[in-house]
């Protein structure tokens, strides 16, 4: 409902498409976004979701061909030498146990596609986001894992730099587009 998953919202409903927006928080963000969508003519129906939660229930109802995953815990540095177990379970959580809950849970027709946003970090290795960069990888490997049981097809792009609340305080330096960016990814879900 805010940061990449509405700019992938705004692109689809552009694209013609219809959309399903979620939050766990910033239930005012996800009604303004749901209705922007409505205003220019799109489809949107908002959801409630926490992908931590022990049990995900979605409507089973709504089918869906295409499934983005935006979680999006604070990401933080550690300049720490050593690696911080906790923090890592804070994001194997979010980007590895969420993604594999919401799938197992997850109403979808048999053309399913599934966009994991990865990070660039794992080809930078940055050591100071030791824990987010062996989370992220390990979401890539759960992706090629559901991918291969499933014949789904799983688009799991490395995305660069790119400007979000969460980061623009944390990372100096340059960021990319993040329309521009996202845009050839959301025409190869297609």
């Amino acid at each position: 409902s805010r940061g990449l998953g509405a700019c992938v919202a705004q692109l689809i409903i552009i694209g013609g498409g219809k959309v399903t927006i979620t939050y766990n928080t910033g239930e005012d963000e996800a009604r303004i976004l749901k209705q922007d969508i409505l205003s220019w003519g799109g489809q949107c129906n908002i959801l409630k979701l926490n992908v931590l939660s022990d049990k995900i229930s979605l409507n089973k109802e709504l089918k869906f061909n295409q499934l983005y995953y935006f979680a999006s815990p604070k990401i933080k540095e550690n300049k720490s030498l050593a690696f911080d177990r906790d923090l890592y379970k804070k994001y194997f959580e979010h980007f590895v146990s969420g993604l594999d809950k919401l799938y197992k849970n997850f109403s979808y027709s048999t053309t399913l596609k599934i966009f994991y946003p990865s990070t660039i970090f794992i080809e930078d290795q940055n050591k100071f986001f030791k824990e987010y960069i062996k989370a992220k990888f390990e979401g890539e490997y759960l992706c090629k894992k559901i991918s291969m049981n499933n014949n789904l097809k799983i688009i799991k792009p490395r995305l660069p730099r790119l400007m979000t609340d969460q980061n623009y305080s944390l990372i100096p330096g340059k960021y990319c587009d993040n329309y521009s960016t996202l845009l050839p990814h959301v025409i190869q879900m297609q």
